[in-house]
């Protein structure tokens, strides 16, 4: 088994639709990192029924990315130190 592929979210936002059919035809997972660290990983689905062959290809990498966005948004209000009442 090869290890696991690393990339930033930079490079899924450059190359989405590669990177996805990457996963999809070898297998291996690719985990994104945000600032060197790990914040998704995706993987090829191989649910039973559940398949996005045959759609649109660039409609689901524009998705995950945005899904990327979202959760990058969620941690940054996390690590935001909160402002004290005077």
């Amino acid at each position: 088994m090869s290890p696991m592929k690393f990339i930033t979210v930079s490079e899924l936002k450059q190359n989405a639709k590669n990177i996805l059919a990457e996963v999809q035809r070898t297998g291996q997972q690719v985990t994104v990192t945000v600032n060197g660290k790990p914040v998704v990983v995706l993987s090829p689905a191989r649910e039973e029924g559940f398949s996005y062959e045959g759609k649109d290809e660039i409609q689901y990498a524009k998705h995950l990315v945005k899904q990327v966005q979202i959760k990058l948004k969620q941690e940054k209000a996390l690590r935001k130190p909160k402002k004290k009442a005077q």
